[in-house]
């Protein structure tokens, strides 16, 4: 029976090394929360927002624009308040920014 190379391995992408600046952000999210709440909700909103961004489009600049002084206080508690949480979106390709930027 003759096997396709994607029937081998369905995801290639699984066989790729994490990235260690990702890892040591992930590692420090997740060891640093005092609270197992706090860190869920926290993966959840970084999650929303990744998904956001992938699904609008790498080239979308403001999508992957995080604005850390966001007067969002669902925003403010995922990412600001979360050690490692602003390191963790920098290492998948979000941008970080001071203030309200309309470009």
């Amino acid at each position: 029976t003759k096997k396709s190379n994607t029937s081998e391995n369905p995801h290639p992408n699984l066989l790729t090394p994490i990235d260690p600046t990702f890892d040591v952000a992930f590692t420090t999210l997740v060891t640093a929360s005092e609270s197992p709440a706090e860190l869920s909700k926290s993966l959840r909103i970084m999650r929303k927002l990744i998904n956001n961004a992938v699904t609008g489009g790498q080239t979308d600049e403001k999508k992957r624009l995080v604005r850390i002084s966001n007067p969002n206080k669902h925003i403010q508690a995922a990412i600001n308040e979360q050690d490692g949480a602003i390191e963790l979106m920098l290492s998948t390709g979000f941008l970080i920014g001071e203030k309200d930027e309309d470009n």
